[in-house]
């Protein structure tokens, strides 16, 4: 609780009471300490990434196997016979088309 008063004085000391340098010192100390904890975090998330079970990887490949197959059944010269093929062709053409 003690340490609680101390940061709500130094938060109030800080937006009513301190001059521009020491504005300008804080908010490069806490640029710094932003960083900081986002390159932390994003460590954490990486070395999370690496112990995910191996189901995981398998259906990241899936995945990218059913999105290559869908590019190349799209090549395919054959037209399709119902306007509802048409639409839904034209439909996952414009989704993969960049």
């Amino acid at each position: 609780m003690f340490y609680l008063i101390i940061a709500v004085l130094l938060v109030l000391y800080y937006f009513f009471m301190a001059s521009e340098s020491v504005k300008n010192t804080l908010r490069i100390i806490g640029k710094v300490g932003l960083i900081s904890l986002v390159l932390v975090l994003a460590g954490m998330g990486f070395m999370a990434l690496l112990h995910a079970p191996a189901e995981f990887y398998v259906g990241l490949v899936m995945v990218l196997i059913a999105i290559l197959a869908l590019r190349d059944v799209l090549k395919l010269s054959v037209l399709p016979r119902s306007q509802t093929q048409i639409k839904l062709a034209a439909y996952i053409k414009s989704k993969f088309n960049n």
